[in-house]
């Protein structure tokens, strides 16, 4: 959310005297009738041919009160802003705002002091303005000047770029304009607060905020539509960020219906939430493409990041490579090296991934890739410290979505390192977490990797009824779900003979999962099967149809080798 003119405090009529209202009411007739002649002269885009009539009566005002002779200033400052003599403009409020200092006056040089703080050339001194404009609303009893005065300080604070104190005025604003019954100020603090929660590394604080603007905008009227689907967006945003993805695509899609033009960024936080739970996986990376042409340019990159990543789950490297072209510094990095881990060549990512950790210690994302090429590379424990680390500071700052996404990359560390009980609990975190944040392709990757530990612990009928349990979750999301389990599924099933509970289950896994739906990792799935089945089962007949199977769906023929090194393996007879 922007904070600049029209949202808090802009500068100009909206901030002064006269829009309190009433305050012409109270003029002699003969003079409020000039007065509105003057106005009628401004709001016609003459302001210029205003400023003698407004000069004359500001002086006739004075003589009757001080407080009226501020309104005429009030409004000849704002006539002078629309010719361009901004000086003078700030130069009529001071004089009047030194004429009002009784304190019967307060609300009248505080709404003068608040005009013309935006104004003033000196930027700390037009914030002292606001700040003393802020004090003076505070003596009042009504609580409405007082937010005006607020939004102008918020504003004043944007523009000079300040960040110290910006949450504590933007959550005074919220419950200042609650005070006052201005439902769509509180809005706006609340939005601001969020914005600062989450620029400042506190994205769990930002969402509990973030909802309650959303609450809050519920009960705007229609008018405000566009403040409506700003906090239903923002709150999508922040609870996609925080693994309620559930929740991100029931608010981002409010967001979508309440835009009047439906924008690019609310598009890809909604196809990324759609992702995470495995809904229509082809059309949000339909969406993500879409946002790749976005006018805005990291709009545009993060899409294309976005579809790079989800084709590396996908299996479908070659996607993933074009999808990633076009993109820049870091983002090129990071994916590139994905891409290099994702074709076993972890040696090649390592370097980068170091360069890109350092740069960016607190970057999760660039810190777990680093810990996957590093177990990939052969080096577990600095993998596992890694994680170790990141993962005591999910815990510590009650980061659930992080957390989950740990224990399920420690997973794998634990089984290179013969740690399955270890390895057993993570994932049993890691199914309890996505289970509370309804993300049924964590999941089922958190069941599949209980399952590979139940089998490592000789647990075998344990085993099976979890990997039903991990297929049963999977199911519900379809082929994206097969896809994301298909590697982890594998490593189960080569660790599980046929006595123990899964005889004849090999082919029909295999159909189960081709039924599903297309997946760049089937064929993976065929050679896992087809490798048990030979070195686990004994049994070349059932892997030599396995391999036929895998080659059938290996298109672009990514494991024409891996399957041609099998067969050879094969008795003569097979």
């Amino acid at each position: 959310m922007s904070s600049g003119p029209g949202q808090v405090g802009r500068p100009g009529s909206e901030v002064s005297v006269a829009s309190q209202g009433g305050a012409i009411e109270r003029l002699p007739a003969d003079l409020a009738a000039q007065l509105r002649a003057a106005l009628a002269w401004v709001r016609a885009g003459q302001a210029k041919a205003a400023l003698p009539d407004l000069e004359a009566l500001r002086d006739q005002l004075h003589e009757l009160d001080p407080g009226l002779g501020a309104l005429a200033g009030s409004h000849l400052a704002e006539a002078l802003v629309a010719t361009g003599h901004r000086g003078r403009a700030v130069q009529v409020l001071g004089e009047d705002a030194a004429r009002v200092r009784a304190p019967e006056y307060a609300d009248v040089r505080a709404r003068l002091l608040m005009q013309a703080a935006p104004l003033h050339p000196d930027g700390e001194f037009g914030l002292q303005l606001a700040a003393e404009a802020d004090r003076l609303a505070a003596s009042l009893d009504d609580p409405a000047p007082r937010v005006q005065t607020i939004e102008t300080l918020l504003y004043l604070l944007d523009r000079h770029g300040a960040d110290t104190g910006v949450r504590e005025v933007a959550d005074g604003l919220a419950v200042q304009a609650r005070a006052a019954g201005d439902r769509p100020a509180e809005v706006r603090g609340l939005l601001r607060v969020a914005l600062w929660d989450r620029a400042h590394g506190r994205p769990d604080r930002a969402l509990e905020v973030a909802r309650k603007a959303h609450a809050a905008a519920a009960l705007l009227a229609p008018d405000q539509a566009a403040l409506t689907a700003e906090a239903a967006a923002l709150r999508g945003t922040l609870a996609r960020q925080n693994g309620e993805a559930l929740e991100a695509v029931e608010c981002l899609d409010q967001a979508l219906l309440a835009q009047p033009e439906p924008d690019d960024h609310t598009r890809v936080e909604r196809a990324l939430a759609a992702l995470a739970l495995g809904l229509h996986p082809a059309h949000a990376a339909a969406e993500l493409e879409r946002s790749t042409m976005a006018d805005d340019a990291a709009v545009a990159a993060r899409a294309r990041r976005a579809l790079a990543l989800h084709y590396l789950v996908e299996g479908d490297l070659q996607r993933a490579d074009s999808a990633a072209r076009g993109l820049q510094g870091d983002d090129a990095k990071a994916i590139g090296a994905r891409l290099l881990l994702a074709r076993g060549r972890a040696a090649e990512a390592l370097p980068v991934l170091h360069e890109l950790a350092q740069a960016a210690p607190d970057e999760t994302a660039v810190q777990l890739s680093l810990a996957q090429a590093l177990r990939v590379d052969g080096k577990p424990l600095d993998s596992l410290g890694i994680l170790d680390g990141l993962l005591q500071a999910a815990i510590d700052r009650g980061d659930g979505a992080t957390e989950l996404q740990v224990r399920l990359a420690r997973g794998p560390v634990f089984s290179e390192l013969g740690d399955f009980e270890s390895c057993r609990q993570d994932a049993r975190r890691a199914a309890e977490l996505a289970e509370e944040r309804h993300l049924p392709l964590h999941h089922a990757v958190a069941r599949t990797q209980v399952a590979f530990a139940l089998a490592q612990l000789d647990l075998a009928a344990e085993a099976v009824a979890e990997l039903d349990q991990a297929t049963m979750v999977a199911d519900r999301v379809g082929a994206h779900a097969a896809a994301a389990q298909a590697a982890l599924l594998a490593a189960v099933l080569e660790s599980l003979p046929v006595r123990d509970g899964l005889q004849g289950r090999p082919l029909a896994v295999f159909e189960a999962w081709a039924q599903a739906g297309p997946s760049r990792l089937l064929a993976t799935l065929g050679v896992a099967l087809a490798r048990r089945a030979l070195v686990v089962d004994d049994d070349p007949v059932l892997a030599a149809e396995l391999c036929d199977r895998a080659e059938a769906t290996d298109t672009d023929g990514r494991l024409t080798l891996a399957i041609a090194q099998l067969r050879a393996l094969f008795p003569a007879e097979a």
